[in-house]
């Protein structure tokens, strides 16, 4: 018998998404904890505490439930429950990171941290908004 895994998409994020597996499994938590650095924001923060406006938003979303689907196949494939195409363990790890390098994710990064500075600006936390802001910044005038 065939089994295939299917991701979710966008709608599907959820606070807390991931979270126990990020507790239980030392695979899906250097996922996330690889995400976070590349992107240079806490996306398993938004993912595992929100606030759900913040997830909800198309950058962060997306972001969320690919970081979440990749940290529960490695996980499945650690654990035996789970065979990549290939047969190689650590495909959707190597997948990911070659993702998280383009430059298409910096732009995503940018923008989330563009999107995140609006956010903190209209709930009035403004050492939020600017920290977002300069993360921003930094990254678009690192990129040119």
């Amino acid at each position: 018998m065939s089994v295939a895994l299917l991701c979710p998409g966008q709608g599907a994020q959820a606070v807390g998404m991931g979270k126990d597996f990020y507790d239980r499994f030392g695979v899906a938590a250097r996922i996330y904890e690889t995400a976070d650095k590349a992107l240079g924001f806490s996306l398993s923060r938004l993912c595992f505490e929100g606030p759900e406006d913040q997830l909800n938003k198309t950058d962060v979303a997306q972001l969320a439930i690919y970081v979440t689907s990749v940290a529960i196949f490695e996980t499945l494939l650690e654990l035996g429950k789970a065979t990549a195409a290939s047969g190689e363990t650590g495909t959707a790890e190597k997948l990911f990171r070659r993702v998280l390098d383009q430059e298409q994710t910096s732009t995503l990064a940018e923008s989330a941290h563009f999107q995140l500075a609006q956010i903190y600006r209209k709930q009035g936390r403004v050492p939020d908004a600017d920290r977002e802001m300069k993360l921003f910044q930094e990254m678009r005038k690192n990129r040119k």
